[in-house]
């Protein structure tokens, strides 16, 4: 008996040296890929020796320079303050400019770090639910190579530490065992991960019914949730209160994000306030189609530039920007509702913006759609085979994940669905295509009678 309580335990011991070298070997494969986007996609000026802000990263950067340099939550040194990005996506890079030195290296850096911290949360996450190390090796390495999360990882965007909160969130959901630390936990890194990106307030709900609905204390757990979730966000609502002059508890871009989705040159019934942008004739992309259901800058919007003209504070372009939308949606139902169908029809090709907002053309625009959109229906094709796995094998994780997912789908209704807008629902899908996936593989394995020593995956209902 003692030999074999000592070969047995050897087995465990090699079990997981082997689960932690491959786990290695998937955030050693996902650093070199997010090395590789950064010097081709995100920032190939490296190659030559240069280094400068593109896209949304002046916005992030500047702004964590100014923490940085003078303390003030503001446009860059000597900038207006500002809400227009929440304090999580841009407190850690102030912190790290503070104590290294503003660069703009560094808060590429620390975006690749959160980027590999979400190959290992999936790898834990699927360990978590499935009790399989092999489902949580393919978890690792669905994250290392799901190339939107690659492409997120090289440069300064707030998706990688979003969705990394995002899976943390989802870890501590599904381990709970109903204490009220526990739900503490749980409000403290979703209002974290809120106050990266916004969009998670879809989850909110979901959260306060699972501390109602669940076992325990449930009033005090929901008390607990709600007074971890409201403290952190109260907090940055008081600041802006008191800075400038008004209680926002999320970020004004959610302004620029919701009216540049939902105006009629999205929904088809307007076509854009300019002929040209550089090269691109804006009719012609409006004709193509290229518009409906997606995001278009707001001076294509008619009527936004005489409304806005230069000078315009931040809250006011805000305010204009979010009563516009809900005057669209009440004044025109219809075409909200046909704008929601162009939205759906987005989602299964997952196009990306007009070629005249990110200026791809030819080969890079195929090519990168055909990679995305493969990318999206494999992690939703196989991530709902597991779901349904889960749900087969009465796991309680089965409702969190289409908990989580169905937030992630409300997010791209309300905005538009391109891959990083759907980051929220693909990356926690994850998880349950390894275990669809493992659990095929497993079967083929047992059909074809190549190893008869495979053992099964195990049940998922823990």
């Amino acid at each position: 008996m003692r030999r074999r309580a000592d070969r047995s335990r050897a087995a465990d011991g090699a079990g997981r040296r082997a689960s932690a070298r491959a786990l290695a070997f998937c955030v050693v494969l996902a650093l070199v890929l997010r090395v590789a986007a950064l010097l081709t996609v995100g920032h190939p000026e490296i190659r030559r020796g240069d280094l400068f802000l593109t896209s949304d990263e002046p916005s992030f950067h500047l702004t964590a320079v100014a923490v940085a340099t003078t303390g003030r939550y503001s446009r860059g040194p000597g900038g207006p303050p500002t809400a227009f990005r929440p304090p999580a996506a841009v407190l850690p890079l102030a912190a790290l400019y503070y104590l290294v030195r503003p660069s703009l290296a560094v808060g590429i850096g620390y975006v690749i770090l959160c980027s590999l911290g979400v190959v290992v949360a999936a790898h834990r996450l699927a360990y978590a639910t499935s009790g399989d190390s092999r489902v949580g090796i393919v978890a690792a390495l669905l994250a290392a190579i799901m190339p939107t999360l690659v492409f997120t990882g090289s440069a300064i965007w707030s998706e990688p530490q979003a969705v990394l909160l995002t899976l943390l969130v989802l870890h501590l959901v599904i381990r709970r065992r109903g204490g009220s630390g526990e739900w503490l936990a749980i409000g403290l890194c979703a209002s974290v991960a809120y106050l990266t990106r916004p969009s998670v307030v879809f989850l909110l709900p979901f959260l306060v019914a699972g501390a109602l609905l669940g076992s325990g204390a449930r009033l005090a757990n929901a008390a607990v949730l709600i007074a971890a979730l409201a403290l952190p966000i109260g907090l940055w609502g008081a600041r802006n209160r008191l800075v400038l002059g008004e209680f926002l508890t999320g970020a004004t871009v959610a302004g620029e994000a919701l009216y540049g989705s939902n105006n009629p040159v999205t929904a088809g019934t307007s076509l854009p306030a300019r002929d040209m942008r550089g090269p691109f004739d804006l009719r012609r992309e409006a004709r193509a189609g290229s518009y409906l259901g997606s995001w278009v800058p707001m001076e294509y919007i008619p009527g936004w530039e005489e409304a806005n003209p230069p000078g315009t504070s931040e809250l006011d372009v805000y305010h204009h920007q979010m009563r516009a939308t809900i005057d669209f949606v009440r004044a025109r139902p219809g075409s909200w509702l046909r704008l929601l169908g162009h939205k759906l029809a987005r989602l299964t090709t997952v196009e990306s913006y007009a070629p005249s907002v990110t200026g791809d053309v030819g080969a890079r625009r195929v090519i990168h759609g055909a990679v995305t959109l493969v990318e999206v229906w494999f992690v939703l094709g196989w991530g709902v085979a597991g779901i349904v796995d889960l749900v087969r094998s009465r796991s309680r994780a089965s409702g969190w994940y289409g908990c989580f997912a169905l937030a992630g789908l409300a997010n791209v209704l309300l905005t538009y669905p391109n891959p990083r807008f759907l980051l929220p629902l693909t990356s926690v899908l994850i998880p349950p295509a390894a275990i669809a996936l493992t659990r095929r593989w497993d079967a083929s394995r047992r059909r074809s009678r190549v190893d008869l020593r495979s053992p099964p995956v195990a049940e998922y209902g823990a």
